[in-house]
């Protein structure tokens, strides 16, 4: 059993990854398998095979943990990490806590906002025309349906295309928030920013949100 969990097992901070390839040179992996998943809680095998040799996206919940396939591994993660968040943004003074994240406010004024915005480029920096949007913000889990008007882009787009486009995997997806003002998403945060309060040569005020992992 130590072989199998040193070829297939990796420990993760918040539970497991398993390794199908390695898990396959295993004979009667199943067995070998059961050992280690009933510790979260997970009994039946039928199903956990099915996900182990089945497409990416399947789940499974037990009550502390969820089981998925994502490519080439099976992951057991903490289930309270996944659960949908909502948070409200009120106070720039106020550093906002998600999962294992951050979301900081600050408001900067600038002469010429779209060099400052030009030379601060980050991609988890969102610069926003402070004139043209207002608090509260909310963050929030992102759901299916969600659309985005995307900067540069005419039109809206699916949140869950944008995510597919930028190639983020599933277990990655679970954990994306999006910021919203009113009924706008003005940013999948890290990922792509909505052209709502989108800086230009007018604007003299910034709203400056920092994402820290």
């Amino acid at each position: 059993m130590s072989r199998f969990r040193e070829s297939v097992i990796n420990t993760t901070p918040t539970g497991i990854n398993i390794n199908v390839s390695q898990l396959k040179t295993f004979s009667n992996p199943q067995a070998y398998l059961y050992e280690v998943v009933k510790a979260y809680g997970f009994y039946n095998m039928k199903v956990v095979m099915n996900i182990v040799n089945g497409q990416s996206g399947k789940r499974i919940e037990s009550d502390q943990f969820v089981l998925f396939k994502d490519r080439e591994r099976v992951v057991i993660e903490e289930l309270r990490l996944l659960r949908p968040i909502e948070l409200t943004i009120d106070d720039k003074s106020v550093q906002y806590r998600f999962y294992d994240s951050t979301i900081d406010i600050e408001e900067v004024n600038v002469v010429d906002a779209l060099s400052y915005v030009k030379e601060n480029h980050d991609k988890n920096v969102l610069f926003l025309d402070a004139a043209l949007v207002d608090y509260p913000l909310k963050l929030r889990s992102w759901i299916i349906g969600d659309r985005i008007k995307p900067l540069g882009m005419k039109g809206s787009k699916l949140v869950s295309d944008v995510l597919t486009d930028s190639k983020v995997s599933f277990i990655a997806k679970e954990k994306i928030v999006v910021l919203t003002w009113e009924d706008e998403i003005l940013w999948i945060v890290g990922i792509r920013s909505s052209r709502h309060g989108k800086v230009t040569s007018l604007t003299n005020r910034l709203l400056k949100i920092t994402y820290k992992i």
